[in-house]
C-alpha cells in the first residue's frame, strides 16, 4: 500500500480503515486541457483537505479507468520528502516544495540494481 502523503510530499497520519478513491467527471476540449484542469482541481482539493493524496491523481477520457494518465510527475528528489509537483511528462528540471526545490534526475542518488 502507498504511504499516505500530501501533495507537498509530507507523510500524513495513517489512514484508519480502507483506502477509497473519489472520481470526478468534468468536460475538457482535449487531453492537455483535461490535465490542466485536473491539476487545478487536485491542488484545490489539497488546500481544502490536506490528507487527500493528490500525488496519485489520474485522468482518463470518457470514464476509461484502464487507460489513465498521471497528473503529477511525482519523481523523488535528492532529499527525503522531495517530490516533483510538475505535471507528468514535463521537460527539464523537477520542482517541488521540499528542501531541494529544484533538481534534475542525475541529482538523485541511485541504488545499484544488485542492491534493490
Amino acid at each position: 500500500m502507498v504511504e499516505p502523503r500530501r501533495c507537498d510530499g509530507a507523510l500524513t497520519e495513517t489512514w484508519p480503515g480502507r483506502r477509497f478513491t473519489f472520481h470526478v467527471d468534468f468536460m475538457a476540449a482535449d487531453e492537455e486541457s483535461a490535465l490542466h484542469q485536473a491539476e487545478a482541481y487536485a491542488q484545490g482539493l489539497l488546500h481544502l483537505r490536506g490528507e487527500v493524496d493528490s500525488l496519485t491523481s489520474r485522468v482518463s477520457a470518457d470514464g476509461d479507468w484502464l487507460a489513465t494518465t498521471t497528473v503529477f510527475c511525482g519523481a523523488p528528489g535528492p532529499a527525503p520528502g522531495d517530490v516533483c509537483l510538475d505535471r507528468t511528462a514535463h521537460a527539464g528540471w523537477h520542482h517541488g516544495p521540499g528542501p531541494s526545490r529544484r533538481w534534475q534526475d542525475e541529482d538523485v542518488p541511485r541504488t545499484p540494481d544488485f542492491l534493490s
